[in-house]
């Protein structure tokens, strides 16, 4: 994390080499520094923590190329970069504490003029000292997740909203753009969405993706197909070969859900609709069991609200009939014990079961072998027992048991069921915590995931015997 510098020079707007504990004026030295300082190294650490100038709407680039770092980053560089976050800190505490009237006035003679530019960098270096405290502590942003992939960058932009008491959907959490990412280089799963072939003829694929937060995992997987090569057959007949459908459930993340999608530049329609989704309803429809007033869920649940107060269209029944989804996206939905047993009534409802002839086939084909459900989850010491839970709804395939226990499992034995048939682990950021401080060359361009440092666990879900 080296920065060659020119000593307080360093403060200038196009300074590359900006060093928090050189370059910031040190308010408790009364040393008069002029105002047009200060708001020069207002800019800098905005632009070292990765926020736009003040007044444009610049959207954050993430990078994800498979690596969690810079290539010509090591620990002497996050050591360093602690001392410098903590420079800039106790910096703009002490701007938040003062009303720069000791501040020189740059030769304007206008007192109002100078009077709103103090205000001005006093307001900077609260949002900025807000951005210091974590993503999850700062308003609404826009960003773009920029993802390599075998034909190239692919681009997905998200509106983060601000989060709520309530809802935790606005922001988009670490789990998503990691399984997006593996998703989009997955050999078998590019297969699997013909990304790398014209669609395959007769119908459309169709993916449901419920918690959907902000959409990044379905949109993504939307505007890849968009960019695989044409069948101009479908062109010519400007038929659908993709149906996706984002759910959630509260209704400040159902909007936002919808602003993404047209920031996309997708349109809602027959191809691609946000609805709202209550995975505890499908599962008292299918059981026969009023859940809702037996037990009280320890996650946020939807608060008391109209429907009327709702987009129509979110209330409208899914546009899938039961059986028919080929790929079902769940990215870190489970927050109660009891969320996985829901999750596998939606999949049961509307995931597509296996052909009738799979089981008697060696080597059934992807479409013979029914759909495919994608869910991950953070490894959290807070949630054992939900990750506990997870395994208890969908049992691995490798075991004999279904999900009602051994003693089932001899008049059973020939019964559909869904069962795990992929586990992994995989390593990434939660992006919520405070950004990271990036000086020199490393404040140029799109950055990688900030945060805490997470482990993951990917699943594969199947209809099995």
């Amino acid at each position: 994390m080296s920065a060659k510098g020119q000593g307080s020079d360093a403060v200038g707007e196009q300074a590359v080499d900006f060093l928090p504990s050189r370059d910031l004026q040190h308010l408790a030295v009364r040393r008069t520094p002029s105002l047009s300082k200060v708001e020069a190294a207002l800019k800098n650490t905005a632009r070292a923590l990765g926020v736009s100038e003040k007044g444009k709407d610049d959207e954050r680039e993430i990078l994800f190329d498979g690596n969690l770092q810079d290539p010509d980053e090591d620990e002497d560089d996050r050591s360093g970069e602690e001392f410098e976050m903590r420079v800039v800190r106790n910096w703009l505490t002490g701007i938040v504490a003062s009303d720069l009237d000791w501040l020189a006035k740059d030769g304007d003679g206008d007192e109002q003029k100078v009077e709103e530019r103090r205000e001005e960098a006093v307001s900077r270096a609260a949002e900025l000292l807000a951005v210091c405290a974590g993503k999850s502590a700062s308003g609404p942003s826009r960003v773009r997740y920029n993802f390599a992939t075998p034909s190239g960058t692919l681009s997905v932009r998200s509106q983060e909203a601000t989060l709520t008491e309530d809802a935790l959907g606005g922001r988009t959490w670490g789990a998503a753009p990691l399984l997006l990412q593996h998703l989009l280089k997955d050999p078998d799963t590019r297969q699997s969405l013909s990304l790398d072939s014209p669609c395959r003829a007769g119908r459309p694929l169709r993916i449901l993706e419920i918690g959907a937060g902000t959409g990044l995992v379905g949109l993504g997987l939307a505007l890849a197909r968009r960019k695989r090569p044409s069948n101009e057959m479908n062109k010519a007949e400007d038929k659908i070969d993709l149906q996706l459908v984002l759910t959630d459930h509260h209704p400040n993340v159902l909007a936002n859900l919808t602003s993404n999608v047209a920031l996309n530049g997708i349109e809602t329609g027959s191809s691609t609709q946000v609805r709202r989704l209550d995975w505890q309803a499908v599962y008292d429809a299918q059981a026969g069991e009023h859940t809702s007033s037996t037990y009280s869920s320890k996650a946020q649940t939807l608060p008391v609200q109209s429907e009327s107060s709702m987009d129509p269209t979110w209330l409208e029944p899914l546009p899938f009939e039961d059986g028919t989804v080929d790929i079902l996206i769940a990215a870190d939905c489970v927050y109660d014990p009891l969320h996985p047993t829901w999750i596998r009534a939606v999949a049961e409802k509307y995931l597509r079961r296996p052909s009738s002839s799979t089981t008697n086939s060696q080597h059934p084909t992807r479409e013979e072998e029914g759909g495919l459900m994608h869910m991950i989850s953070p490894l959290r010491s807070t949630h054992a027992a939900e990750m506990t839970a997870i395994y208890h709804a969908f049992p691995s395939s490798k075991s004999s048991q279904g999900t009602d226990g051994p003693q089932r499992e001899e008049e059973g034995k020939d019964e559909v069921k869904l069962l795990m048939a992929v586990e992994a682990e995989l390593k990434g950021y939660d992006d919520f915590g405070p950004p990271r401080l990036r000086l020199g060359t490393h404040a140029q361009g799109a950055r990688r995931m900030d945060g805490t440092q997470t482990m993951y666990r990917r699943f594969e879900i199947r209809w099995r015997t």
